[in-house]
């Protein structure tokens, strides 16, 4: 395999061409917003969320970030809806909650709609534990070079001029 084939490889999914030949949307970026928790079957209230998504031709991961727990996915896949032009982000992620004393991996599977032109994702996500809920969030930036942490997410998203929840 040449050097170029590999270095395309490699390459952040930024670029519609490249997205259009990888035949993947484009979700590379910093993504904020909210989820609606219900845990034990009870709502609770929406706790703010960031996820950083990292998209090259042939691979995705997915971090994502709450103000006190963090995630990683393990899986991710893009699936098409065969009955219309939805597009789907399905992944499986494992947190480590050490707050509390807790030292618990919880893993988890989300379920999230690209919307509103390729700037929203919108679904659903269940864990092991008795939690699932509904997620909400909107693009930022596509720029996700630096951010590792909830607040260089929202750092991001200040200098952006964001506005959301």
């Amino acid at each position: 395999m040449s050097g170029d084939v590999l270095f395309g490889v490699n390459l952040a999914c930024k670029w519609p061409a490249l997205a259009w030949l990888a035949k993947r949307p484009i979700v590379h970026g910093v993504w904020r917003g909210e989820i609606k928790p219900i845990y034990h079957g009870r709502a609770i209230d929406p706790i703010p969320i960031a996820f950083v998504i990292r998209q090259k031709y042939a691979s995705l991961s997915i971090q994502s970030f709450t103000s006190s727990i963090p995630a990683d996915s393990t899986i991710e896949v893009f699936e098409r809806s065969e009955k219309s032009t939805d597009v789907y982000l399905k992944y499986v992620y494992q947190m480590t909650r050490e707050a509390n004393a807790e030292n618990k991996a919880t893993v988890g599977y989300g379920r999230l709609r690209l919307e509103r032109a390729g700037q929203e994702l919108g679904g659903s996500n269940w864990t092991n534990s008795p939690t699932s809920g509904q997620i909400r969030l909107k693009l930022v930036t596509r720029d996700c070079d630096d951010i590792n942490c909830f607040e260089s997410a929202r750092e991001a998203a200040d200098k952006k001029g964001f506005v959301g929840k």
